[in-house]
């Protein structure tokens, strides 16, 4: 029944007929949860208690049905309305990716291996996500991601390179602090070297650069690295552990090169 077009006055008729009996089953408040609009339903509502106590059905009972039954509706629509939010984030998303430039050369930065970029669609010209809407939301005009991390082997703090492509070309800012990237307020900062990033999308860009190292820690090349010359716990004596990387905010860089460029050398 379309009941949005019925007038009060035609409810009422409906409601006029009703018997006891009837208070037992779905319909009367069917009819309530279709009615679209609060005020008429408000009437309705006081009509049908009226016609309830004079065909002898409590009004408490009547009250814990039209309770339940407007509970029952506004799950059913919370349902109905998740489903279609995410139907159209799924339209979107397909759109998204059947539409967008393929990003290329990201995989050729990860020893070959495909990153994952969890909600976000990256392409050569963008970074966007699908929001709760199912709308699609750009932020950023090209592709960023880290591709290299350091992890100081005393301290175990880190930092990473940063690789994202203009113009065609992928570039790299090397060791930026993982904290610089890790705030809206001064991940801005990387605006100086050409980076889409503003006080209007940082932290967004934030958001996505933690999804994305999240979830590709695993293929995120990693490398080891100390600050100093000497002994280090557990590892051996700085410069000539294998596999370790000097810090350049180190104080001891000159050093550092010297002593290294000097045992290649003489091969030693």
């Amino acid at each position: 029944m379309e009941n949005d077009s019925l007038k009060y006055e035609d409810i009422e008729e409906i409601v006029s007929q009703y018997q006891f009996k009837s208070f037992n089953s779905e319909e009367p408040y069917e009819l309530l949860t279709e009615i679209p609009d609060e005020f008429t339903r408000q009437r309705v509502t006081t009509a049908m208690r009226t016609r309830a106590r004079e065909c002898g059905f409590k009004a408490t009972d009547f009250d814990k049905m039209v309770k339940a039954a407007l509970a029952d509706k506004k799950k059913q629509d919370a349902q109905r309305a998740a489903e279609e939010r995410k139907q159209k984030r799924e339209d979107a998303l397909n759109e998204a990716e059947s539409n967008a430039e393929q990003l290329t050369g990201l995989s050729d930065r990860l020893g070959g291996n495909a990153p994952d970029f969890g909600k976000y669609i990256v392409t050569n010209t963008s970074i966007m996500y699908v929001d709760m809407f199912g709308a699609l939301q750009k932020i950023c005009s090209h592709p960023i991601f880290p591709t290299l991390r350091y992890v100081n082997i005393e301290t175990g703090s880190e930092l990473l390179n940063i690789s994202y492509k203009l113009d065609g070309q992928w570039k790299e800012l090397k060791l930026i602090d993982r904290k610089l990237i890790s705030q809206a307020k001064s991940i801005v900062a990387l605006s100086e070297y050409g980076l889409d990033i503003t006080s209007e999308n940082a932290k967004e860009i934030v958001n996505y650069l933690s999804t994305v190292d999240h979830l590709n820690r695993d293929i995120i090349p990693r490398r080891e690295t100390v600050k100093h010359l000497g002994w280090v716990d557990g590892r051996g004596f700085s410069p000539y552990i294998d596999g370790v990387d000097y810090d350049s905010g180190g104080k001891f860089e000159d050093a550092f090169r010297f002593i290294i460029e000097f045992f290649k050398c003489h091969n030693i």
